[in-house]
């Protein structure tokens, strides 16, 4: 998991989780898999079914955008090019 705030102790149980079922399912013997959570399920997933079902891109004013930003608390695109733009305006001292 990657996440941009810190982690909690939900987030820490459910990496142990994924981990765990990793280990379980690779001493299995599966190959070519990612183990997630599916209705509160452990399940091991395809890497070609997710690849083939997710989406490639992300419209940059679409919702989803807007949740990844709100969850991580990173600033809004707007506000990084107004942020941007100031800066080019002001002068420099030397």
């Amino acid at each position: 998991m990657i996440r941009s705030v810190p982690a909690n102790a939900f987030d820490s149980m459910y990496a142990l989780m994924l981990g765990q079922n990793a280990v379980h399912g690779a001493m299995a013997g599966y190959t070519s898999f990612s183990a997630g959570l599916c209705n509160n399920r452990s399940v091991y997933l395809p890497i070609s079914e997710l690849l083939a079902l997710s989406p490639r891109k992300i419209r940059p004013n679409g919702r989803t955008i807007e949740r990844v930003l709100a969850v991580t608390g990173q600033p809004l695109m707007e506000e990084k090019e107004k942020e941007g733009e100031e800066k080019e305006g002001e002068e420099t001292l030397v």
